[in-house]
């Protein structure tokens, strides 16, 4: 469940990114916005993808993981120290 949550709330922010790029866009085409500026900030958000982008790659193995456990039935024992 909280793989789930963490996935939905990286989608949206993907989502917001995508937003984010095509106002900068359209700020681009109409001369709202200076070039280079928007190119930076166009970086920013492509790197922030990136982030996101490796965030859920472990959480897909972490999945993985979890799922291939479960598959195999594998009970983990408790030590007491």
């Amino acid at each position: 469940m909280e793989l789930k949550s963490k996935l939905v709330k990286f989608n949206d922010r993907a989502t917001e990114i995508l937003g984010e790029k095509t106002t900068l866009m359209f700020k681009l085409e109409n001369g709202h916005i200076h070039p280079i500026l928007c190119l930076m900030k166009v970086h920013a958000l492509d790197f922030e993808m990136c982030l996101i982008n490796e965030e859920v790659n472990e959480l897909k193995t972490e999945f993985e993981t979890i799922q291939m456990v479960s598959e195999l039935n594998i009970d983990f024992s408790t030590e007491d120290f």
